[in-house]
């Protein structure tokens, strides 16, 4: 059997053990602009479709909320429902057509689904950091992850107080308390469940290939709308080609201009060759490359390239305005409190700047987005893999600077949904695969002894306090990360705790081997507070 040194290449098996946990999309979007004159002429028909849309989509939100509807969301169960509401002559309150509101509940299904489905998730991810489920036998782990794992009948069970029983009477009797594991789940589930989903602002209509009628002139496509009234149309004039059997949707921007948004299915993700004749990838092992997503640049790969540099610099920028017009806005609210309700309405209605501060982050987002778009490409360019290795995502991204939290707390979330979003994205229109691997202390770890505190780690550079190894910050995280690709000790779900002592008594047997002392393991002291 050919021996396999290059970390880069690692075994399949491996890689299915780690699970494409990434969830790669399966369509794409294009984004097609409108003509103005055409939106222009049919503004009055398209704002009351926007706010008749919404107003059912809300009335759908809620139905599926409830205990009766809840498991129409679960795969195309939705299809059921409608065929009821159809038998019953459903009528909609806010006047939409028949057509229009079976898609307004399918859309209304779909964010019911989501929702359920990050709830399992980080359910899922809490109870398996939990000590007692390290100490349950593998059918009652098996019993907790077919109710966590994906939206089923047993799940809404659970929710209602119910203890669903196994697949089958032999394992009923291995797993020990039913009861006990589904109050657990129960529990953990109302921890995370937050408020119940709300329909946000009225800024998109969705429309199958049975709302429209698309007809190509020259350049352009003449786009027939589905509006409220039976046997009317919106015409508007669309630039670019429109695929005829695709779903659309009506998008409003910040200013008000409107564009279309066409979904186009992606083929499934699947280990495919490299186009590379100068990488010859052993059987039974793929091609991988690990990346450590970072403050300074988007992200940093395990060779060291760098890519995205500017990103920091945008970053600090824009955390400089946000706090600064976070500020701004806080001080005037709180002044409007303390006022009579004429001069509260006035302060809030004229001084806040609404309108320009969301064009000012809207602004922001697509630069972040731009930034991010071209980093990876980059990666892709530079970095070509089958599968490509990284920290979990759903982390909190840390904004480094003397910032307010609410500033930090939103451009955290701007840049871990747009890094997530759009490598998942790019990397299903690549036809790659994407895993994540443990990165707890991963730029605290030294590869060399093994040594792991965060006196190793200073800024940008990396000096490990026992053995000297220096590298930059973030290329010793990436090549951290990607020793543990191939490393089947690291588990996807692994705790920081179980990480650490993993790490400690790997760099305790390194000083046994050469006869050293090891030094006192400090991951874990509290940072010690500068003075005011």
């Amino acid at each position: 059997m050919e021996l396999v040194i290059d970390p880069h290449y690692v075994p399949l098996a491996r890689i299915s053990e780690l699970g494409n946990e990434a969830q790669l999309p399966a369509y794409r979007t294009m984004v097609r602009s409108l003509e103005p004159e055409s939106v222009t002429q049919n503004r009055l028909q398209l704002e009351d479709l926007f706010s008749a849309f919404g107003k059912q989509r809300q009335i759908f939100i809620d139905l599926l909320y409830t205990r009766a509807c809840r498991p129409f969301c679960i795969g195309k169960s939705w299809r059921t429902l409608r065929d009821k509401l159809v038998a019953e002559k459903y009528k909609s309150p806010s006047g939409l057509q028949a057509r229009q509101w079976k898609m307004a509940l399918q859309t209304a299904a779909a964010t019911m689904s989501n929702y359920w489905r990050l709830n399992q998730t980080l359910a899922l991810k809490i109870i398996r950091q939990k000590a007692w489920y390290g100490a349950l036998n593998k059918l009652e782990q098996r019993y907790i992850l077919r109710l966590l794992g994906s939206l089923s009948i047993d799940f809404f069970a659970m929710l209602d107080g119910r203890f669903p029983h196994c697949v089958s009477d032999a394992e009923n009797e291995k797993v020990g308390s039913r009861r006990g594991l589904c109050k657990a789940m129960l529990r953990t589930i109302r921890e995370v469940m937050g408020r119940r989903p709300k329909h946000d602002e009225d800024n998109s209509v969705w429309f199958d290939s049975c709302c429209y009628k698309a007809r190509v002139i020259g350049d352009h496509v003449k786009l027939d709308l589905m509006s409220l009234t039976a046997g009317k149309r919106i015409t508007l004039i669309v630039k670019g080609r429109v695929p005829v059997s695709s779903t659309l949707k009506l998008v409003r921007k910040e200013d008000g201009a409107m564009a279309l948004h066409v979904q186009k299915a992606l083929s499934k993700a699947e280990i495919k060759p490299l186009s590379m004749g100068q990488v010859q990838v052993p059987k039974g092992y793929a091609y991988c490359h690990a990346l450590d997503i970072g403050f300074t640049e988007v992200a940093v790969n395990d060779a060291g390239e760098p890519s995205g540099v500017v990103f920091g610099e945008r970053l600090a920028r824009f955390a400089k305005y946000l706090d600064a017009k976070l500020k701004e806005r806080n001080q005037l609210e709180a002044r409007a409190k303390r006022v009579g309700e004429k001069k509260r309405r006035n302060i809030l209605r004229c001084n806040l700047g609404e309108k320009t501060f969301k064009r000012a982050k809207a602004r922001m987002k697509v630069e972040i987005r731009n930034i991010v778009n071209r980093a990876i490409n980059d990666i892709f360019r530079k970095s070509p893999a089958q599968v490509y290795a990284l920290e979990d995502l759903t982390h909190r991204f840390v904004v480094e600077g003397k910032y307010s939290r609410e500033a930090r707390n939103m451009l955290s979330k701007w840049v871990r949904g747009i890094i997530r979003e759009r490598f998942l994205f790019k990397a299903a229109s690549k036809g790659v695969q994407v895993v994540f691997v443990p990165a707890a202390y991963s730029s605290q770890h030294c590869p060399e002894c093994g040594y792991t505190s965060r006196e190793n780690r200073k800024g940008d550079a990396f000096c490990c306090q026992h053995c000297g190894h220096k590298a930059h910050a973030d290329h010793n995280a990436a090549r951290n990360l990607l020793h543990r690709l191939n490393d089947s000790e690291y588990k996807r779900y692994m705790t920081k705790d179980a990480v650490r002592k993993l790490e400690r008594g790997r760099y305790e047997q390194w000083c046994r081997n050469r006869q050293q002392e090891p030094l006192e393991e400090t991951a874990n002291r509290p940072q010690r507070r500068k003075a005011a």
